[in-house]
């Protein structure tokens, strides 16, 4: 295998044989991933399926699989195999059918705290966990299954399996937000979607205990891996959308607005759907764009006089309508958000568009749609296309940061120079030590900025809090204001103070600000951390990817010199670069 193949535009999950195959034949160049799978029953197909998944994904998975059933000597042994390694993500997988087992083990009178009992063996067991590793940890909820003893009036009985499961399964959703490093695999969602009698076969249970029949295997390991990747960094931002029979029904040229198809039953209710579903994106921090063969003011005005259109053209950060190819509108429209790729989904009900899209942005993630629009939505929440480990303030609010960067371009047009431009814009920042109000952000920067990502280290809000809590690091952030709003925090930096002197062990920083010069403020206040600390100086490295090509000559640019792999700033020799920003 010569290529990796883009696994959301995979429809339909790979058969257990194919994934085998693809465990076996992995090419070359894959990026290492250490996983450890502790369950309570069977999971060696599990193992070989993520294996071939991982293939698919761009990851060398290495997997330490723990015995039969041995979550709890595993965790709380401080010499097994699991602490005796360093790995990336530790899976937890708990099944219903063996918490079953273990709850009729109970007297009757010890039942009703049953769930109380499983979620306090969690705190304990992640708390144990996460003192001996940095590693992720992905823990199963448990499908929703009933015992059959107390038939359709178990939610009667506080003492039922039926009930405590529910109970159990709330307790860890309501405990997922508050801690770190820790993340819910939603098993529960995927079970119900695809029933009990899909995933479970009662004879290989009770043959082999395996509570997950061979067939919906795969389906796991999929989903499982779309998580682990979008923690890893692989994340999307934008989805740019068709119009004419994806937004609405009909060709808006031809029908006029008052022709489309879009509210009321029917049809034209399913058109109306997506756009929520498109909108809810949005409200998430999701960027929207059109991307549609039209004439722009026929496209705009189905927006202003259809009251039934749930989007509306301020929801928006790009519009694209006009005649030209709609990989070139693409083109455009990422140029426009300053985007990669890799970040965009593009949505179209023709078939000839997508395979066009393909064709020439093979980066963009086009996935098929149903010939009937009624199965849209459904299909593209299938897909978890986009993935959010983390929401924050910057999220909820992009949509309007790029709107406001249009009145930015605007003023640059107007300018006669690109330093009067910079000037004008009245820029401040702020170079602050991470805090309680910042620490999230700061970790969604490493674990999405690409570009402007000069060592690519994915630091999760655990990671920094370990650096932090060891003594030997620092983390800052920089928030950048101008004229005509706040970026919000845009760029975060990790320093290991080393003996003498100090590394850039990370630097990340926001495609939006490029070319504001952030750059150079920042390497003033980084030579003054380092002076502060009494060393001699500030030392950076850049590890290539196929995305940073952006940076590659940052550290010449800034005046570093070259010592091997590494760049050097002396602390003494340097001045203060000039930049149009002023320290809030």
């Amino acid at each position: 295998m010569s290529t990796i193949v883009k696994p959301n535009q995979t429809e339909g999950t790979l058969g257990y044989g194919e994934l085998v195959q693809l465990a076996r034949k992995k090419p070359s160049g894959l990026k290492p991933l250490r996983l450890a799978v502790l369950g309570d029953a069977t999971t060696q197909w599990q193992v070989i399926a993520l294996n071939g998944y991982a293939t698919l994904f761009g990851f060398d998975l290495e997997v330490y699989e723990a015995g039969f059933d041995q979550i709890d000597n595993e965790i709380l042994n401080p010499v097994s195999g699991l602490h005796g390694q360093t790995f990336d993500f530790v899976l937890i997988i708990e099944s219903s059918r063996r918490l079953l087992e273990k709850y009729r083990a109970l007297e009757l009178d010890q039942r009703g705290g049953f769930a109380e009992s499983r979620l306090a063996s969690f705190r304990r067991r992640l708390a144990e966990l996460q003192k001996r590793s940095t590693a992720k940890v992905i823990w199963f909820d448990c499908e929703a299954i009933s015992d059959g003893t107390y038939g359709h009036f178990a939610h009667k009985s506080a003492n039922s399996f039926d009930s405590q499961l529910v109970v159990y399964n709330a307790g860890l959703w309501q405990a997922a937000p508050g801690l770190e490093g820790f993340y819910l695999f939603p098993f529960s969602q995927l079970a119900a979607r695809f029933g009990s009698r899909e995933i479970h076969d009662p004879r290989l249970f009770y043959m082999t205990d395996a509570s997950i029949c061979l067939e919906f295997v795969p389906e796991i390991a999929l989903h499982l891996m779309r998580m682990i990747a979008a923690l890893q960094g692989a994340l999307r931002k934008c989805l740019v959308l068709d119009l004419d029979n994806t937004l609405w029904g009909g060709t808006v040229g031809d029908l006029g607005p008052a022709g489309i198809e879009v509210g009321g039953l029917g049809l034209g209710k399913a058109f109306q759907a997506l756009q929520e579903w498109a909108l809810e994106l949005k409200r998430r921090g999701v960027l929207l764009a059109v991307c549609s063969k039209n004439e722009l003011e026929n496209c705009q005005a189905a927006f202003r006089e259809r009251p039934e259109m749930k989007l509306q053209l301020d929801d928006f950060a790009a519009f694209q309508a006009n005649w030209e190819p709609k990989y070139e509108n693409i083109k455009k429209i990422r140029e426009l958000l300053n985007i990669g790729f890799d970040s965009m989904v593009f949505v179209d009900d023709n078939p000839l568009e997508r395979d066009s899209v393909r064709q020439f942005l093979p980066e963009v993630v086009v996935p098929e749609l149903p010939a009937d629009p009624e199965e849209y939505v459904r299909h593209l929440q299938s897909l978890d296309l986009f993935e959010a480990p983390q929401v924050t303030k910057e999220d909820l609010e992009r949509t309007v940061l790029y709107q406001t960067e249009r009145k930015r371009e605007v003023l640059q047009a107007e300018c006669t120079s690109f330093e009067e431009y910079l000037s004008s814009l009245g820029m401040t920042a702020d170079f602050e030590p991470c805090s309680d109000s910042t620490h999230k952000r700061i970790a969604q920067l490493f674990q999405r900025s690409n570009q402007f990502n000069l060592r690519t280290v994915r630091y999760t809000e655990s990671d920094l809090s370990n650096l932090l809590a060891a003594g030997a690091h620092s983390v800052y952030s920089c928030q950048l204001r101008d004229r005509f709003g706040d970026h919000g925090i845009i760029s975060a930096v990790v320093f290991r103070h080393d003996q003498e002197e100090v590394f850039l062990e990370n630097w990340v920083m926001s495609c939006r600000v490029f070319n504001r010069q952030v750059e150079d403020f920042l390497l003033n206040q980084f030579v003054a951390k380092v002076r502060s600390l009494n060393k001699l100086r500030l030392v950076g490295e850049f590890l290539p990817t196929a995305k940073n090509k952006v940076v590659a000559d940052l550290f010449a640019r800034l005046g570093f010199a070259r010592r091997g792999e590494h760049w050097n700033l002396e602390a003494h020799a340097y001045q203060d670069r000039p930049h149009p920003i002023a320290r809030a």
